[in-house]
């Protein structure tokens, strides 16, 4: 896989891949994408906010199906950030967040066995990166465009998703 080779790898290039991360993860299974953004959040401070999870997913999928969407939506912004930039190993504010409640459905998911809960992590984290690989460009695109605009709407993530895959 390529990776565009930036001199300096900045806190805000590491937020717009790990927004682009949730964004087109959450995309590619069927999540709704309101917006996403680099910009610090009014309220807590933190740089980038993704409305990626609010359901809009189809009435066929089952809970778990719906669990597990959702986890490897929040599962991709920090491994996306990863593989941007290997070398920075501090994970952003928000993605700690981002693990508490992708812990939270895992446990709804596995029940209460430590056992069951870590399994359920790896096989997801492994489907996750694997999705990550697949739609590397699609997330650079996004985040490329987070950089430039600070901000993106749902239908222009769409938009350059759309570009991105003719362009292939």
């Amino acid at each position: 896989m390529k990776r565009k080779n930036y001199k300096f790898r900045s806190a805000s290039a590491r937020t717009a891949y790990h927004e682009a991360g949730h964004a087109v993860i959450a995309l590619c299974q069927g999540l709704k994408v309101y917006s996403v953004t680099v910009l610090p959040d009014r309220e807590t401070g933190l740089p980038g906010t993704h409305t990626a999870l609010h359901g809009h997913l189809s009435d066929s999928d089952s809970d778990s199906d719906r669990l597990e969407k959702a986890v490897r939506a929040l599962l991709a912004g920090q491994l996306a950030q990863r593989q941007f930039d290997p070398s920075f190993s501090h994970a952003l504010a928000s993605a700690e967040l981002d693990s508490q409640i992708a812990m939270g459905f895992i446990v709804a998911l596995s029940g209460s066995s430590k056992n069951k809960q870590e399994a359920c992590f790896m096989r997801l984290c492994v489907e996750t990166e694997a999705l990550i690989e697949n739609h590397w460009p699609q997330i650079e695109a996004v985040a490329e465009a987070l950089i430039e605009h600070g901000r993106l709407e749902g239908f222009e993530i769409q938009k350059i998703l759309i570009a991105s895959n003719t362009q292939r």
